[in-house]
């Protein structure tokens, strides 16, 4: 995940949409917006792993979204920390990841967001950048599904070791985001 938002925000057709004078969200909505939507609609068609693809600009706005279902989310600011956090990196080696949380960018569901900056050659400054949402419950879902099998009487978690807080379980009785009480601190997957 991380090498794919890193190699996606040096897209010259991003690139291209944040160089020059006018770098408003309104004007490069205007100028780039439809291809930009292309561009990420067709990345995400053959990388199903995640829900989503969107590019932001210097000040978090959403220019471009990759699913038609997610539109609405054009225009608007994402005030999320990692959003500051991508556009003050300095280079396009570097990216940021979300906490497991719940976004709008995921219909309000627990996920992970990628995001990576984009430079432009006249700039040291990030001009914007691109996220992109894992599909968290569907992809954890078949994961652990791969590992408990036909067994009805087992169940699979992955655990944030840190928080100790499930991140996804086959178990229906055990939620997402909550604690795991019989977790061990040092385990990074419990598989019962």
């Amino acid at each position: 995940r991380a090498n794919d938002c890193r190699w996606w925000a040096l897209s010259p057709v991003f690139i291209h949409a944040l160089r020059g004078e006018h770098k408003e969200f309104s004007h490069i909505k205007k100028e780039h917006g439809s291809t930009i939507t292309e561009v990420l609609s067709a990345i995400n068609s053959l990388y199903t792993v995640y829900s989503n693809l969107f590019m932001f600009d210097a000040q978090g706005h959403v220019i471009a979204v990759s699913q038609e279902k997610y539109a609405h989310l054009v225009g608007k600011r994402i005030g999320a920390h990692y959003i500051a956090q991508t556009l003050a990196l300095k280079n396009s080696k570097e990216y940021v990841v979300s906490p497991f949380e719940k976004t709008d960018l995921y219909e309000g569901g627990y996920t992970y967001v990628y995001s990576a900056p984009i430079f432009t050659p006249q700039s040291k400054e990030a001009q914007g950048g691109i996220g992109i949402v894992f599909d968290a419950q569907v992809q954890f879902e078949a994961m652990l599904k791969d590992v408990v099998g036909l067994d009805e009487r087992a169940f699979a978690l992955f655990i944030d070791t840190k928080s100790q807080s499930v991140i996804a379980s086959t178990n229906p009785s055990i939620s997402i985001a909550q604690r795991c009480e019989f977790c061990h601190s040092d385990e990074s997957m419990v598989l019962i």
